[in-house]
């Protein structure tokens, strides 16, 4: 791979600006399998985290065996608390041993390839490309992100659709367990959640869950056995209903079902709800679902809320330091607007003055970049005149 580019393109319903490049590193790994095959990994690296939208690969010519087989993006959380060696999450797969492209029409000269991919429901700043062959295969790469979530293309007619039933974004396994959540049918264990009774099945949240794996171990089975009936639940305090019900509904299906809650409460419950379900996610180790809740709530934030969920987040423990981040990525579209506000004057000190402290030198650095990429135009410009 010799030229790696990337844009960052904000999203136009929070933020509005140009496209900003980015440094993109890249490092290559080969193993030889015992028949002989050569499979190549290559690891893009970016100066920034962004939802990954859309990737273009440039191909070349390279002979029929080589081909790209998998995309990944790395979950790998940058707080020191959660820090850990990271997970490889899949956003495209071949359907086949030929890419998509490929299957399609033979590679008989470069082309650019661009793999349909998944929805990237964290920011990362790592790309994994999997190859098997040549790893001349590829020219260069073209990554294209957003700091906030993308918002969805699809019609309105299939928003509606998924607005009125949210199975209409579950895959097949999903469908079948989101019934259970919540259910009474063989459920074996129940919760008191805020003087709300939630049943539950043990295998379920034992299999998905260190926290509750610890809770429903069998070395606790004597006394679990008298919670196993809705009039002897376990209490779990400090959390409200709709937050566990959410928590275990992930626990069954991988998503959040946060239609009704959308259509029931207002913009700001739903992100107070978001919030809840984070803290919940520290407490039960769920990093993918905090992830999750971060996604929902870059779809929620603005100019004219990001005050309000920046408190929330500082409010009590944890901490909610990706909430924050993301907070600081909107301060910097309109700091000007957002400090003459009456809510920003009414912060505590110890609050604004951490903003002002993040804020201000990501807008020098923003300046600088922008001046510099007019400097270069110029300097190009003026050396495309003097050839002429």
């Amino acid at each position: 791979v010799n030229e790696a580019t990337t844009n960052q393109q904000q999203s136009s319903s929070t933020m509005a600006s140009a496209h900003d490049s980015m440094t993109v590193h890249a490092s290559t790994e080969r193993i030889r399998s015992a028949a002989g095959h050569f499979t190549h990994y290559i690891v893009f690296r970016v100066d920034e985290k962004v939802f990954i939208n859309k990737i273009l690969i440039f191909e070349r010519v390279c002979g029929s065996d080589s081909h790209l087989s998998r995309i990944e993006i790395l979950n790998d959380d940058d707080d020191e608390k959660k820090k850990n060696s990271g997970d490889w999450f899949c956003i495209w797969q071949a359907s086949s041993s030929l890419t998509e492209s490929q299957e399609s029409r033979p590679l008989t000269r470069p082309q650019i390839f661009i793999p349909k991919l998944s929805s990237s429901p964290f920011r990362t700043d790592t790309i994994r490309l999997t190859l098997s062959g040549n790893i001349k295969l590829i020219e260069a790469i073209c990554v294209q992100g957003t700091k906030m979530a993308p918002k969805n293309s699809e019609t309105e007619e299939d928003d509606e659709l998924k607005r009125k039933d949210p199975l209409e974004n579950y895959g097949p396994l999903a469908r079948n367990m989101m019934p259970l959540v919540g259910n009474d049918l063989f459920a074996d264990v129940y919760f008191e959640v805020d003087g709300k009774c939630v049943a539950a099945h043990r295998n379920v949240l034992v299999a998905r869950s260190d926290y509750f794996r610890a809770m429903l171990s069998s070395r606790f089975r004597e006394a679990i056995e008298q919670h196993s009936t809705p009039d002897s639940p376990i209490y779990i305090p400090n959390m409200s209903a709709p937050c566990f019900i959410q928590c275990v509904n992930y626990l069954y299906t991988g998503h959040l079902n946060l239609s009704g809650e959308k259509q029931q409460k207002s913009e700001t419950e739903t992100i107070d709800l978001l919030c809840d379900i984070m803290r919940a996610a520290d407490l039960m180790n769920l990093d993918l679902l905090d992830k999750l809740c971060l996604f929902h709530l870059s779809e929620l934030i603005s100019k004219s809320n990001c005050l309000r969920i920046f408190k929330q987040a500082n409010e009590r423990q944890p901490i909610l330091y990706g909430v924050i981040k993301l907070c600081y990525d909107v301060m910097v579209t309109d700091f000007q607007a957002i400090s003459r506000s009456e809510e920003f004057c009414t912060l505590n000190q110890e609050l604004m003055l951490r903003i002002i402290e993040n804020v201000i030198p990501r807008l020098k650095h923003t300046e600088s970049m922008y001046n510099n990429q007019q400097q270069q135009r110029l300097d190009e410009q003026s050396g495309a005149f003097s050839v002429m």
